[in-house]
């Protein structure tokens, strides 16, 4: 099994649920989140990290533009979103594991008002194709149990 690091939430200044559009992005909530989903990570320390993000556009924002502040963006050629008016500020939870867990083993602490990326505004423990199982591979390690 081999450990890795991923966006496990999300937090977007002005936006409530994933149906919210980011105020001044060309692209919807959705497709900004299943980009952010497919960003490549690296934690070489192995702990989770929260990475605090503020653009200004006009601006095409890649994985290039991600802070690699005790974290490693290994496609930074990845499209993120085009923001074409105004200040864009949001917070991402890098979560670190190894292969897939089970939803009701371990749920990650996701922040109020975080939205789970691929999630479409369901809850955490509802996301994935399979009942039971999480997509996005991992289960973040020193997580406190979550209340559903």
């Amino acid at each position: 099994i081999v450990p890795g690091a991923a966006v496990s939430w999300v937090k977007i200044d002005g936006v409530r649920n994933a149906e919210t559009r980011i105020p001044g992005v060309a692209e919807s909530t959705v497709d900004v989140l299943l980009n952010l989903k497919k960003l490549a990570i690296q934690s070489p320390s192995g702990e989770p990290h929260v990475l605090r993000l503020e653009f200004q556009g006009p601006k095409r924002v890649t994985g290039a533009d991600v802070p690699e502040i005790d974290v490693e963006i290994v496609n930074p050629e990845l499209p993120l979103f085009t923001i074409e008016h105004g200040t864009v500020t949001m917070e991402l939870g890098v979560g670190v594991g190894r292969g897939y867990e089970a939803a009701d083993r371990k749920r990650p602490a996701i922040p109020a008002g975080a939205l789970a990326p691929g999630g479409h505004g369901r809850r955490w423990a509802q996301i994935g194709g399979k009942p039971g199982l999480r997509s996005g591979g991992f289960t973040p390690k020193n997580s406190s149990s979550a209340a559903s």
